[in-house]
């Protein structure tokens, strides 16, 4: 039986198979507004972020980074994406190396001043 949710009809529809369909709508209203969005509401990130974007580090955004610098997205929320759970399994897994990459990033640009001055032989404690 197949509803019809603005409707509320309902009809039997004989068949073989049946193919179904999740991720058609994203449900991302509950994300900040600084995140981009296409205009159907999925997610805008790495290349397909807007054209003149601001975006506010020196590094590019990566691949599955929203417009929110360190926020990724995978799966059927991303723009363009496939929109099949085996795409959105490998997207999580892209996603859990691209954490990985954000936290090297971080380590390598985060260095105190003090300890990149620090004299040699010298001992930084703090």
């Amino acid at each position: 039986m197949l509803r019809q949710s603005a409707a509320g009809e309902e009809n039997t529809v004989a068949a073989d198979a049946l193919f179904v369909l999740i991720g058609a709508r994203p449900h991302t209203d509950w994300l900040p507004a600084e995140i981009a969005r296409d205009a159907r509401g999925f997610l805008l990130t790495g290349e397909k972020l807007p054209d003149g974007y601001d975006w506010p580090l020196e590094r590019g955004p990566f691949s599955h980074e929203t417009s929110m610098p360190g926020v990724l997205a995978a799966g059927d929320v991303r723009h363009a994406s496939v929109k099949r759970v085996a795409s959105a399994v490998g997207e999580g897994s892209i996603a859990i190396q691209l954490v990985q990459s954000l936290f090297a990033y971080e380590r390598l640009h985060s260095a105190r001043p003090t300890e990149a001055a620090a004299p040699a032989g010298s001992a930084n404690v703090g």
